[in-house]
């Protein structure tokens, strides 16, 4: 059986700039074969030298993507895409901008072949206050803010900095301590809306420099990770997990506990949730374990995390 598929959630009221965002995010060279499911072709701009085919509601790219019509069955359309051969490396789920992004996240965590992996929830920096506050709407603009593992702040470019930083403060008080970034015209690393490395294969870690734009709170990716070539102890896995500073916010990693070394565990943060589940092909990986967590630079204690690491590797509990 194979591994799931992880599934990221763009979310965000309407004119936030989710399509604007998806646009930027398939013209990247993230080296992913994603799966985009979006509500209406009309407003993807792909460039027609970029279409391998088009067959009803999918349309193919020459780099391994397809985007494929959602309409009001998201369910029918991850069985679509997860029975591909081979499956994509990555859904990406253009939420309804009149949508709750919890709802949708729940297919994440129960849909047969696939796993959360992230939501993604774009604010229109310009009028997001405005529209929380409004008796029809705010209620769910309010709850697509706490329902991310990121806030993405978008059209940053019309609000003084002054400004800017007072919708900043103000988001982040509903986001519940989920990161936010600045994003103008959908500018926004793949390494942030899709994580890094990968949980579908073998784990690549790579450092990230891929910068998002010159804001002041802005910056290159930074990374740390680790190999460790003997099963760790879970109890100490989940306490160096839940010490994790809220300025990691992607973590990930395959991981072999030495109480049971014949298992493989996929670990993934994103925001302020993490979680372990296990590996549907352990056999299929080597006996190593891999983390890598991931931050912007100079946000993160990159010498305390690597610290944090190299202690993981020491502990080794004797198993009964």
């Amino acid at each position: 059986m194979s591994a799931l598929t992880p599934l990221t959630i763009v979310a965000g009221y309407l004119g936030a700039g989710k399509t604007t965002l998806i646009n930027r995010l398939l013209a990247q060279p993230h080296g992913k074969r994603l799966a985009v499911l979006v509500n209406d072709f009309g407003d993807i701009n792909i460039d027609a030298s970029l279409i391998a085919s088009h067959d009803g509601d999918t349309i193919s790219l020459t780099n391994g993507c397809v985007c494929c019509s959602i309409s009001d069955a998201l369910g029918d359309a991850l069985d679509q895409v997860t029975a591909m051969v081979p499956p994509p490396d990555q859904i990406v789920v253009e939420a309804s901008g009149v949508s709750d992004p919890a709802k949708v996240a729940h297919y994440g965590l129960g849909w047969p072949g696939v796993t959360l992996d992230s939501v993604l929830t774009l604010a229109d920096a310009e009028t997001v206050q405005g529209r929380a506050t409004d008796k029809f709407v705010g209620h769910l603009v309010q709850q697509q803010l706490r329902s991310a593992d990121l806030v993405v702040l978008t059209k940053p470019d019309l609000l003084d900095e002054a400004r800017l930083r007072e919708v900043e403060q103000w988001a982040a008080s509903l986001a519940n301590g989920a990161p936010l970034v600045r994003a103008t015209n959908g500018d926004l690393p793949a390494a942030m809306v899709l994580g890094d490395g990968g949980t579908a294969g073998p784990f690549q870690a790579r450092q990230r420099n891929t910068a998002m734009d010159n804001s002041p709170v802005h910056g290159h990716f930074e990374s740390v990770s680790a190999e460790f070539s003997s099963p760790i102890d879970r109890e100490h896995f989940c306490a160096f997990a839940d010490a994790l500073p809220p300025e990691v916010w992607r973590a990930k990693g395959l991981l072999r506990f030495s109480a049971e070394p014949e298992e493989l565990w996929i670990f993934h943060k994103a925001g302020q949730r993490w979680s372990l589940s296990a590996h549907e092909s352990p056999s299929a990986q080597t006996s190593a374990s891999v983390l890598i967590c991931i931050g912007v630079e100079g946000t993160v204690d990159v010498a305390a995390i690597r610290a944090r690491m190299d202690q993981l590797a020491v502990i080794h509990p004797p198993r009964n």
